[in-house]
């Protein structure tokens, strides 16, 4: 069988270079393009994101651009996965997606999708020359209550961290999609393709909203995030 096509600007409608300008206008020094993995997509990174990327490097060389992605990381939810700026970031970046991202398989082999894959990424990442950064997405956005855990788990996370601290930092607090409620006519023909509610909350935290736009995992006092500082972790 092969994957379903790639729907070029299916998630966003600015190429890069417009994005590029965008932060230079209010005043970002850097960014990084995550384009979303899923089927087959290693190859759409390496063989059309990437040289969209060097095309937009040259065009606002005044915005630092990262190479990454948002990796479907096995065994949980999704994370911003950030090449460092080297000579092979391209390569770099399509063995890692290739080899480790849980979708990148079509059809799905669910055997992908379990935390030691992720673990073995991680130890890949770490032995790298200049090792990457990885940050976990939108870490409660599964969790149905407060105070409950859904695909992410603050054991998982210290898994993470342990095998690779000066890889997997952290996670977003405040998760992006904020503007979900907000949503034009062009993303509710999106999410109705894909038969999800019209109107999302923000983050599209459907069990749980988030708190002043916050992950419960940051938000709470005392709570995961100030759990692992206190454990010492940076």
């Amino acid at each position: 069988m092969n994957p379903p096509r790639a729907i070029i600007g299916g998630d966003a409608v600015n190429p890069m270079p417009t994005n590029a300008t965008l932060a230079k206008k209010y005043g970002l020094s850097w960014i990084v393009g995550t384009d979303h993995g899923g089927p087959n997509h290693s190859k759409i990174n390496r063989d059309m994101a990437y040289p969209a990327l060097l095309k937009s490097r040259k065009e606002v060389p005044e915005v630092i651009q990262f190479y990454g992605m948002e990796l479907n990381s096995p065994g949980a939810d999704h994370s911003s996965l950030i090449i460092p700026y080297t000579h092979d970031e391209q390569q770099v970046l399509f063995r890692l997606e290739h080899g480790f991202d849980k979708r990148e398989v079509f059809p799905l082999d669910i055997s992908r999708d379990v935390e030691d894959n992720m673990l073995a990424a991680l130890t890949v990442m770490k032995a790298l020359p200049s090792p990457p950064v990885v940050i976990a997405n939108h870490p409660s956005r599964t969790a149905t209550a407060y105070g409950e855990y859904g695909d992410d788990d603050p054991a998982e996370f210290r898994h993470w961290n342990d095998t690779a601290p000066n890889v997997a930092v952290g996670m977003a607090g405040a998760p992006g999609h904020q503007a979900m409620p907000l949503a034009g006519d062009a993303i509710k023909k999106t999410l109705a393709s894909y038969k999800m509610p019209l109107k999302l909350p923000r983050g599209a935290y459907l069990g749980y909203p988030t708190l002043g736009g916050f992950d419960q995992m940051t938000a709470r006092v005392g709570g995961f995030w100030d759990s692992m500082l206190g454990e010492g972790r940076r």
